[in-house]
């Protein structure tokens, strides 16, 4: 995973190839400052004014936050709790094989379809 890696391999427009895994790199975290008072994980509360960092988007309005000392999931999209002072920068690399059995890495996940946990 790097882009001044040889290219191992290029595809064709429609080529069918499995998706492996994936890694995202967060190059610059988020932070988000809470709007008011409210509990953003099971046992943690955040005050007004309070900030937290945005780590990893994991879809459906949920991220990996860090806060006091703590990584845990929550929803920093809710706009009625949380306001973005910054967004999350990251890189997203996905490993994909191709029919002919060729493994290589691409941080162009736009390009690849049904490529996220739901399929």
């Amino acid at each position: 995973m790097s882009d001044a890696a040889t290219i191992g391999f290029r595809l064709k427009a429609g080529e069918k190839v499995l998706g492996m895994t994936g890694v995202v790199i967060t190059t610059q975290p988020g932070i988000a400052q809470a709007l008011k008072t409210a509990v953003v994980d099971e046992k943690v509360s955040i005050r007004k004014g309070e900030q937290l960092y945005v780590l990893t988007n994991l879809g459906e309005g949920f991220a990996k936050v860090w806060f006091n000392g703590r990584i845990f999931q929550g929803e920093p999209y809710d706009d009625s709790t949380f306001r973005f002072i910054r967004q999350p920068k990251s890189i997203w690399w996905v490993k994909i094989k191709n029919r002919a059995g060729r493994i290589g890495w691409s941080r162009q996940p736009d390009n690849f379809g049904n490529i996220d946990q739901c399929g």
